[in-house]
């Protein structure tokens, strides 16, 4: 399995297809991405847009944009049963194949987003919530994030919400290397390009306040390893 922390979507077709713990298909492993620190990373995305939607969670059309398969998606498929929303989730057949088909409520649409689909012509302005969890930073890689964000927009409806879920910040990382008194944290410490940092974060703040959206940055739950490096921005169309 590979170790790079930054993978396009072939990466993660190729790991889908491997023998290995759903948590490594996703990119993570067991110890930072368990399935107890997921159920907490599900239920604290579900607490922060049911404060916007007024806690109204029940029969909505939900979203996901390269869903994984980890235990966070099969959380999303528990929640969305109970509360009889309806789910659509979008990655490649060889990730998709890595979810069981137990559900009415579920419905698989493969592919490298944005792509033409019939199903998804149908959601177009339907949308309660767009998940993009953990995906965001490999888009950065091969394409335009904002094209890639402008694609996603037009599948919400009016006070729809899109959480941009997991969002590795370099910035945030960086000060917390700089005040910590360990030179061994310290070998962590991130330079270079391609990687969000607080101009890029705040940059996408700006965009979606500008195009007339409410857009806010918050953190990351403590008990996750990353919470010290990755935040959540939630977007919400008004």
């Amino acid at each position: 399995m590979s170790k790079r922390i930054y993978s396009t979507f072939s990466d993660f077709s190729n790991l889908a297809k491997s023998e290995i713990q759903s948590s490594h298909k996703i990119g993570f492993d067991e110890n930072t991405r368990p399935s107890n620190i997921d159920k907490v990373l599900v239920n604290d995305m579900f607490k922060k847009v049911g404060y916007l939607l007024n806690d109204n969670l029940s029969e909505m059309n939900i979203l996901d944009i390269g869903c994984g398969c980890s235990y966070f998606t099969n959380f999303l498929i528990d929640h969305s049963i109970l509360n009889k929303n309806r789910l659509y989730l979008i990655d490649s057949k060889e990730m998709l194949s890595n979810i069981d088909d137990t559900s009415d409520n579920v419905t698989k649409i493969s592919g490298k987003f944005p792509m033409s689909n019939g199903v998804l012509r149908k959601l177009e302005q339907k949308v309660n919530l767009i998940i993009i969890n953990s995906v965001l930073h490999h888009v950065l890689l091969e394409d335009s994030i904002f094209q890639f964000l402008e694609n996603s927009l037009k599948y919400l409806e009016h006070f729809g919400i899109l959480y941009i879920g997991d969002l590795p910040n370099a910035s945030m990382q960086n000060r917390q290397v700089e005040n910590y008194n360990s030179k061994k944290f310290k070998k962590h410490k991130i330079h270079g390009e391609g990687r969000f940092n607080d101009s890029l974060v705040l940059s996408l703040i700006s965009y979606f306040r500008g195009k007339g959206f409410n857009a806010y940055i918050m953190p990351k739950p403590t008990s996750y390893k990353f919470s010290h490096s990755r935040e959540d921005l939630i977007i919400t169309r008004i």
